[in-house]
């Protein structure tokens, strides 16, 4: 009977252990996915504000960077290639950077925590 009941509460420190651990890995997953969606939306946000700057920006340079191409006897689209350039990677670098740093902040303060004890 001794061995029986050494053995049960041996797995039942084991049960108990892996739920812990299976818990915290589910809230670091439920945690990584809300900051990627967030990251996905940041990326949206960041082409919608930095498209209309660029197009401001090259409404204003270009005919002044032409001016100077010509001056110096070089090609137009030499300075001005700039303006076609995409901004889709720039804006999703920017969200990829955020995310990682809110993942690694929350991550952190959640392991950080002290968990109560179970009764």
């Amino acid at each position: 009977m001794g061995a029986a009941r050494s053995i049960l509460a041996r797995s039942d420190a084991l049960a108990g252990g892996l739920a812990d651990r299976m818990t915290t890995t589910g809230q670091l997953a439920l945690v990584c996915l809300g900051v990627h969606l967030a990251g996905d939306r940041l990326d949206d946000h960041i082409l919608l504000w930095l498209a209309p700057a660029r197009d401001a920006a090259t409404a204003l340079l270009v005919p002044w960077l032409i001016a100077i191409a010509e001056t110096a006897g070089m090609a137009p689209g030499v300075l001005v290639g700039w303006a076609d350039v995409s901004l889709v990677p720039v804006c999703a670098a920017a969200a990829l950077v955020v995310e990682l740093a809110a993942i690694g902040v929350l991550a952190e303060a959640m392991l950080l925590t002290p968990r109560d004890a179970r009764p």
